[in-house]
């Protein structure tokens, strides 16, 4: 993997990684994705040395591309008005909400300027320290920063944004231009997904009538959204993968 991305070529890569791999998406001029790949791995268990041979057996990651974007997904993060925000404190505000950080997770955040806040957020030790190593100019980030800053506008009306994984699902409720939820859910059946989906609308004193909810990532939202369509009037899938 080259460690300085040079504007080559018009094709832009990103690497998105999770506890159970990661996947490469490359995207043309237009931004549009032509290839995506996905390899298993259980990167929270790997070393660093692991992860750098796991990373350099992939020819896509030989090329040089105009943009490169690192994105990691974990449930360890805290999303804090800008004006509380503190750089030497950011281990503790993440504590704050992850009592139980374990000792070899690195610490950082991402600033999410539209919203005026931060996402404070934790990755392996040996993640980090790679990502940084091998692409120190890239800014690692967070899989909700990726959602929030490219995918979710101000809007005044109730909305609800859930993109969906494997056994994971990311809610953000707005309204009024604000954010009013970001939290994350773990969910095993379908049944669990409508559970939090409702509960969250109830939560935030919205109504399944005139709340629109939207689901991201579509290769698993057809289901769902049949299922969900039963109890929300204004529901939708969003054909973007992050």
């Amino acid at each position: 993997m080259n460690q300085t991305v040079h504007n080559t070529n018009n094709y832009s890569l990103s690497i998105r990684f999770s506890p159970d791999g990661f996947s490469l998406f490359i995207y043309d001029e237009n931004n549009i994705n032509i290839s995506k790949k996905s390899i298993s791995a259980k990167i929270n268990q790997l070393s660093e040395t692991e992860i750098i041979d796991l990373l350099s057996k992939e020819p896509e990651l030989q090329l040089n591309y105009k943009s490169v974007r690192l994105i990691c997904e974990t449930i360890s993060y805290t999303v804090i008005p800008s004006v509380f925000f503190k750089n030497e404190e950011i281990a503790d505000m993440l504590k704050f909400q992850h009592p139980e950080l374990p000792k070899n997770e690195i610490v950082l955040y991402n600033f999410l300027d539209a919203w005026d806040a931060v996402n404070i957020f934790s990755l392996p030790k040996s993640l980090s320290v790679v990502l940084q190593q091998l692409l120190p100019e890239i800014t690692i980030e967070h899989h909700l920063t990726t959602f929030l800053t490219d995918y979710i506008a101000m809007q005044n009306e109730k909305c609800l944004h859930i993109w969906i994984r494997s056994s994971e699902m990311d809610i953000v409720g707005i309204q009024n231009n604000h954010l009013q939820l970001i939290n994350t859910y773990n969910y095993s059946t379908p049944e669990d997904f409508i559970y939090y989906t409702m509960n969250a609308i109830q939560q935030l004193g919205f109504n399944a009538e005139d709340c629109k909810v939207l689901l991201y990532n579509s290769e698993k939202a057809i289901e769902l959204h049949q299922l969900l369509s039963k109890y929300v009037t204004k529901c939708e899938i969003v054909n973007e993968l992050l």
